[in-house]
């Protein structure tokens, strides 16, 4: 938010969840300590929202042509910051744009990531440079603690020499603006900004812009959001994609007669000497051509503009108009370069600036926005930088629907493409989608042609543009990585000699899961190994043991990177976990009948033992040799199971066996337990009821001789038996 009446300010609120939609709550906190709550949002999933600052003032009584400025915060309920979310301040009366993203106010700390993030300083490095002498500059310092922020910031020249010095007293959520009007008596034609602050720059916000209202020229000041790695030097690569020089591409539709010229500006921020090897790279009809250009060395904080006109003159081809494309090589820490180029039309009035993008490989990425609303087109430059031909889908995402386009590039091919065209074309996907031309705004990712957790070796930058207005807005990438790991069956128990096997699961910060790869460990192989590779469980002896798996370099989709000049490689991160293993053997101790064990008899058992619940396979309960079936056997705890038997009278007499098993399940194996033997018997012996004359009797019964009786016999035949007669 600027102190403009004239700005236009809003807010892109770009889900990145492609899964679930996600609702936050906008604050808008003025410079002179006002805080207010907007309305709360929901964005569908992988949408995009759009939050008119000055309406929403508006709304709450605020006279439009007020002269505001303040900072943006975001609440939401989330395990990781799923937005990419920028504010954008447009004063179409001047052509000027500025883009700034918002960035989480505290780290996040994954669960399961296991690199450490940087350590706050007190001092943040940025960059400044004038494309013509009436440039100036202003700086925004926006304080999110409870504490006052004493807070310095130092104008440098291109060799580091002090300019001028500005203090300042930013109260506890407050923010200062300040101009720099300086830059235009100086000589100087580019340096540095210092800022030093007594809190640290997790607790700032700190954001700048260059511009001259009189041609309508603007440009956002990069700032470096984290300190330089203490780490050892490393190889790093950034690209600067889609340069233009000389007369505008026609299918741009600028004014006749436009031509561009592209700069780069570089500052190196770290305490060492900083060499450079840039390579020029264009496209020659189908095919793609190459320059090694002279070596750039930067002496400690230096700032300098690399004269890439002359460079393209003395080594590209001659009398080049188009695009192309600058990788600079270098061996670095991480956070020592600051970067900024683009390209500007004769009258400094068409910027287009260019986010450097490193070239390294990573998952798919996510675009905050498209449009062809309102006179907007959006241009897309794609460079393959391998030695080899890769596949990539780029997906426009857009209510009610997707459209796919493939692109086969070869290696080191560079494809730029505007989205008006897709869309007037009308040519359906491989899935027979089109996007109607009603449709005008939208989101996109571009990923592997596999799957979107596929690694791939890409750099691509994109920008709305509207040439009847004058104004180019960069478009927040995002990088889209693992939010957190998870191992299937966290607590499991395996038998000795048993297996089970054991998967780590990632959670993609776009919502979907994939299985990550890493190597396995055990913390007592006496109890239980596992496969380094594959995950293999193997129970050993009696015990416990820590299955351990560890991750790394996998792509972090932790959501910083919407814009990072100073970083632009996306972030890699270690994930580990744990999963906890007991070797248990299931156990019979004994076992009771509510009917006893005879032929014919059937009721309840109950069988008692150990590890009844340990395996989370089918239980099956059974009697061998055949003839007594069980039903309903169910474990009523890690000790005891329950279960319906009847014994046929197809069973055989004497020794059955009883066992319990487990069947196997989740990837481990079944178990089954000790044999347990019970004994089936014939029914008791048989009782007869003796009647006498209709009276029952037992024992001894005298009677009178001669006299007529009448005696009867009965007997009751339990299952399984029958009475036979012999003559």
């Amino acid at each position: 938010m600027d102190d403009r009446p004239q700005l236009q300010s809003s807010i892109y609120l770009k889900n990145v969840v492609e899964t679930d939609p996600v609702t936050v709550t906008p604050i808008l906190h003025l410079s002179n300590g006002a805080k207010y709550n907007l309305a709360d949002i929901t964005v569908k999933l992988a949408g995009l929202a759009i939050i008119s600052i000055n309406d929403e003032l508006q709304k709450k009584g605020i006279s439009p042509w007020a002269t505001l400025s303040g900072y943006v915060e975001l609440q939401y309920m989330w395990p990781w910051d799923p937005f990419c979310a920028t504010v954008r301040n447009v004063d179409t009366a001047h052509s000027v744009i500025f883009t700034y993203s918002l960035r989480p106010a505290l780290p996040l700390r994954l669960p399961s990531r296991k690199t450490a993030l940087p350590v706050p300083t007190n001092t943040m490095e940025g960059m400044w440079w004038k494309h013509e002498k009436n440039v100036i500059g202003f700086i925004a310092v926006a304080n999110l603690s409870s504490e006052a922020a004493q807070t310095s910031i130092e104008i440098i020249d291109g060799e580091a020499k002090p300019i001028s010095q500005h203090q300042l007293n930013v109260s506890p959520h407050g923010m200062k603006l300040i101009k720099l009007p300086e830059l235009q008596t100086v000589e100087a034609v580019q340096g540095g900004v210092r800022i030093t602050s007594s809190q640290t720059m997790d607790k700032l916000v700190i954001n700048g812009g260059l511009e001259d209202q009189s041609i309508g020229y603007s440009a956002s000041m990069p700032f470096a959001q984290q300190p330089v790695t203490p780490s050892d030097p490393q190889q790093i690569t950034i690209a600067e994609l889609g340069l233009m020089t000389g007369a505008a591409d026609p299918m741009m539709l600028f004014p006749a007669g436009t031509t561009f010229t592209p700069y780069s500006v570089l500052r190196n921020v770290s305490d060492q000497p900083l060499s450079l090897v840039p390579t020029l790279w264009w496209m020659e009809g189908a095919k793609p051509r190459s320059a090694r250009l002279p070596e750039v060395n930067l002496a400690p904080h230096e700032t300098r503009s690399v004269d890439v006109p002359s460079m393209l003159a003395h080594f590209g081809p001659s009398n080049f108009n188009g695009s192309f494309n600058i990788e600079f090589a270098t061996q670095a820490r991480l956070g020592s370069l600051l970067m900024s180029s683009g390209s500007v039309d004769q009258t400094g009035t068409y910027v287009f600036k260019v986010m450097p993008r490193g070239v390294a490989e990573s998952m798919s990425r996510s675009l905050q926005q498209w449009s062809t609303d309102n006179g907007d087109d959006t241009m897309v430059t794609v460079w393959n930088p391998a030695d080899e031909a890769q596949d990539f889908t780029f997906t426009l995402l857009f209510e009610g629907g997707h459209y796919l386009l493939p692109l086969h590039m070869q290696a080191r091919e560079t494809r730029s493409f505007n989205v008006s065209e897709i869309i007037q074309n009308q040519v359906p996907d491989a899935e027979g989608n089109v996007i109607p031309p009603s449709i005008r705004q939208g989101t996109a990712k571009i990923g592997g042609s596999q799957a979107e957790n596929e690694y791939i070796l890409i750099a691509v930058d994109a920008a709305v543009y509207n040439v009847r207005k004058a104004t180019c807005g960069v478009i927040c990438l995002t990088c889209n990585g693992y939010t957190n790991s998870a191992v299937v069956l966290s607590s499991f128990s395996v038998p000795v000699t048993g297996t089970n096997q054991l998967v780590l699961y990632g959670t993609l910060n776009t919502g979907g899961q994939s299985e990550m790869y890493g190597t396995w460990s055990s913390s007592k192989t006496t109890v239980a190994t596992v496969g380094s590779s594959n995950g293999i469980a193997t129970g050993v002896g009696a015990g416990s043991a820590t299955l351990s798996v560890f991750t790394a370099n996998e792509m972090d989709g932790s959501g910083y990177t919407c814009f990072s000049e100073i970083n632009p490689t996306c972030p890699e991160s270690s994930f580990g976990r744990n999963s906890s293993a007991q070797t248990a053997n299931v156990t019979i101790s004994g076992v009771s009948f509510s009917s006893g064990l005879a032929l014919g008899a059937q009721g309840v058992m109950t069988i008692t033992g150990s590890n009844f619940t340990a395996y989370p396979g089918q239980l099956n309960v059974g009697f061998a040799p055949a003839g007594i079936s069980v039903t309903n056997a169910v474990a009523q705890n890690g000790s005891e199971i329950t279960a319906g038997y009847q014994v046929t009278c197809a069973t055989s007499l004497g020794s059955q066996t009883l066992t319990v098993n487990f069947a196997a399940a989740d990837g481990g194996s079944g178990a089954g337990s000790n044999p347990w033997v019970v004994s089936v018997t014939l029914p008791a012996a048989l009782t007869p009821t003796i009647q006498l004359n209709g009276t029952t009797v037992s024992g001894t019964q005298s009677v009178v001789v001669g006299q007529q009786i009448k005696l009867t016999g009965s007997v009751s035949l339990p299952a399984c038996m029958s009475i036979s007669s012999q003559q």
